[in-house]
């Protein structure tokens, strides 16, 4: 989306659609594409991480280590999902955009056909070139709001795998670290009923 700030300095129509979104979709679009690659590299990164330990086959796990990388998980789990949200804010704000691309798009064809009645060939050529960057500032739009969900898809996908090996790590220090690994996840599922009540 940033990439098509230039041609929207250009269109004036374009600089009022980017504007009709809020602050906060405008923060959010901002957030999601300053870290969206690196979410998703350090999910699928943990991912791979738990997937290895809890594959290894030792007779005796360290249990430390185990309880520090489940609990990053879930704190990178945590804020993939605020990730996540920004995207759908953004790709809310795109849509928006989109909307509005569309009601000046119509209001120039409204204006080119009342120019063709009047014959006033000024206008007409004034509002085809108007109507192409409008076409083509919401043919970008269109790309960015594909290409930004099937990111946000592709993330989503991510995080539900980490949230599911996350589940299997915190299973194996319950059944492969003692009376340890027992009590901290007791611990746990305490904290979590505690918290949903």
């Amino acid at each position: 989306m940033i990439w098509v700030l230039p041609v929207l300095a250009a269109v004036g129509v374009g600089a009022w659609i980017y504007n009709s979104v809020t602050e906060e979709e405008q923060q959010a679009q901002r957030d999601w594409h300053k870290k969206s690659k690196s979410v998703e590299k350090t999910v699928s990164k943990r991912r791979k991480e738990i997937e290895r330990h809890i594959r290894q086959v030792q007779s005796s796990y360290n249990f430390h280590y185990l309880v520090e990388m489940h609990y990053s998980s879930v704190q990178i789990a945590n804020a993939a999902y605020k990730l996540l949200d920004d995207a759908r804010i953004s790709l809310r704000s795109i849509s928006t955009m989109l909307n509005n691309v569309k009601q000046q798009k119509l209001s120039l064809e409204r204006d080119l056909a009342f120019a063709k009645g009047q014959k006033n060939r000024a206008s007409i050529i004034r509002i085809i070139e108007e109507l192409k960057q409008i076409n083509a500032y919401r043919r970008a739009l269109f790309e960015e709001k594909d290409k930004q969900k099937a990111e946000k898809d592709n993330l989503y996908q991510e995080v539900k795998r980490l949230n599911q090996q996350t589940g299997e790590l915190k299973q194996h220090i319950r059944l492969r670290c003692g009376n340890k690994g027992q009590t901290w996840f007791l611990n746990l599922e305490q904290r979590k009923k505690q918290r949903s009540a």
